[in-house]
């Protein structure tokens, strides 16, 4: 089943899915970044949960406003438990995390991927298009040198 990700779910597994894709982070900082990003209207954040109510993948969709050309749904975050992956579950969040972008009004729908990746988001409908490209900040916010 997929549903709305909440807080409770950063201590029930939540954060063990998206090791899969960040270094193990501060769990205490997580759960506050989560709070924080729960801005209404602008980020969706959902689960895939068990019958058991183990949280087995998740996915995120930041709705970015663009003045002239309307809203583009933006794709984060997603990723399988590594005892639940090659079972599907990565295309059912990802469906419905797309699903979710084009009933918001998303006149396009974007991601990054690693290179491993992008052949398995080629098979799912998305097209490489140019560079994604970073700048990444000193924990005060700073760019580096």
């Amino acid at each position: 089943m997929i549903r709305e990700a909440t807080l409770r779910d950063i201590d029930h597994g939540l954060l063990d899915c998206l090791d899969q894709i960040e270094t193990p982070c501060d769990r205490e900082l997580a759960a506050k970044l989560f709070l924080a990003s729960r801005c209404p209207g602008n980020l969706q954040r959902w689960v895939y949960v068990d019958e058991l109510g183990a949280i087995l993948a998740t996915c995120s969709c930041w709705y970015i406003y663009h003045l002239y050309r309307g809203i583009e749904g933006r794709i984060e975050d997603l990723a399988v438990h590594p005892e639940a992956q090659q079972r599907g579950l990565g295309t059912l969040i990802l469906q419905h995390a797309t699903a979710a972008a084009r009933a918001a009004g998303a006149y396009k729908i974007t991601l990054s991927s690693s290179v491993p990746l992008a052949e398995w988001y080629g098979k799912k409908g998305f097209e490489c298009i140019g560079y994604s490209m970073r700048k990444d900040c000193d924990s005060d916010g700073t760019p580096p040198g």
